[in-house]
């Protein structure tokens, strides 16, 4: 069994402020370096006051947002999560939203913001799933995850915890206080790089502008790019939108996301492109594939697996739709999101 690696904190965690890259890039790394190195998946919850600070471009750092201790019932967001399967982590982010956590709460991310205090599940009880299930489907899921062990720490900047750090095994031996202690410096490290960083993507310093233009974004030639498709679009949201928004944009931003180029992947096998764009109160997501064919929508049945992508994006948004590109061939399939 082995130890989470201490020196796996992200970059820019024991330098200046010059060197260090936004918030969500810090994040996204925690995911990239921790899974499935380290745990078989990971998530890191921070309170919905530190993402709004964020989100505005607010102070330099966290310690000068005059952000208050967290308060019982405050919301958490989901700002990074990693599986070590890709298939698996859209249906995983959709069951840990159901969970709705929120600090104060009797069990995970929610009691460890609250108290401050780490937690260590060396096996993870049935009960305790019973417990945190939001109705039966829920619970269904939970027990499919094959939870092993698990540790939850305070994410912690400077003084003032801001969140929670989850590693999750499924497969291997219980979880140790060595491993509890190990991801209590992970998520005091994670905590100090996110406040060197860039608060809303480095919009601190850079001169006005005379509104929002549309972002693009490629994928990669390696890596997971449902994943890296995310982790652009919340870095890019706060240049593209440029009005208060709710907060709960960000995580459906994530879902809708993740389904629209997990489609191109799995239906078209050809993605293209990713755009975000702002247009006044709504945020249009579009992705790019080569295939000329229309996604289908169907109502997902007890016993059907898939068909449930587009059902989802359709309720999270304001409207959706399909461009077909006559002339280079392929088609755009976009989303608008209410800001």
């Amino acid at each position: 069994m082995r130890a989470v690696d201490v020196r796996t904190h992200p970059e820019g965690a024991d330098r200046g402020d010059a060197g260090a890259p936004d918030w969500f890039a810090v994040l996204e790394s925690v995911g990239d370096r921790l899974v499935p190195a380290r745990a078989d998946w990971a998530l890191v919850h921070v309170r919905a006051s530190v993402l709004e600070v964020v989100r505005a471009g607010g102070p330099k750092t966290l310690r000068d947002a005059d952000i208050g201790a967290p308060e019982p019932g405050e919301p958490l967001s989901i700002v990074a999560l990693r599986h070590r399967e890709p298939d698996p982590e859209v249906a995983l982010h959709r069951l840990v939203l159901q969970l709705s956590p929120r600090v104060g709460d009797p069990y995970g991310s929610g009691r460890v913001t609250a108290t401050g205090v780490s937690r260590l599940a060396s096996q993870v009880d049935p009960a305790h799933l019973r417990a945190i299930a939001t109705d039966p489907d829920n619970l269904r899921l939970l027990e499919a995850l094959d939870l092993g062990s698990a540790v939850i720490t305070p994410v912690v900047a400077g003084s003032l915890v801001i969140g929670a750090l989850n590693l999750v095994w499924s497969r291997r031996a219980a979880a140790s206080r060595a491993d509890l202690a190990d991801a209590e410096e992970l998520g005091r490290r994670i905590g100090a790089a996110l406040d060197r960083s860039l608060p809303a993507t480095a919009r601190l310093g850079r001169a006005p502008k005379q509104g929002p233009r549309p972002a693009g974004w490629r994928p990669p030639a390696e890596g997971n790019p449902v994943a890296a498709a995310r982790a652009w679009a919340r870095r890019m949201l706060p240049e593209v939108v440029d009005r208060p928004t709710r907060v709960d944009l960000a995580d459906d931003l994530d879902l809708v996301v993740s389904e629209l180029v997990g489609n191109a992947l799995r239906h078209a096998d050809s993605l293209r492109a990713v755009t975000l764009e702002g247009r006044g109160p709504l945020l249009r997501v579009a992705v790019l594939d080569g295939d000329d064919r229309s996604p289908t929508v169907r109502e997902p049945g007890a016993d059907l697996e898939s068909g449930r992508g587009m059902v989802l994006v359709g309720a999270l948004s304001a409207a959706w739709d399909v461009w077909h590109d006559v002339a280079h061939g392929g088609k755009s399939v976009w989303a608008d999101l209410p800001v």
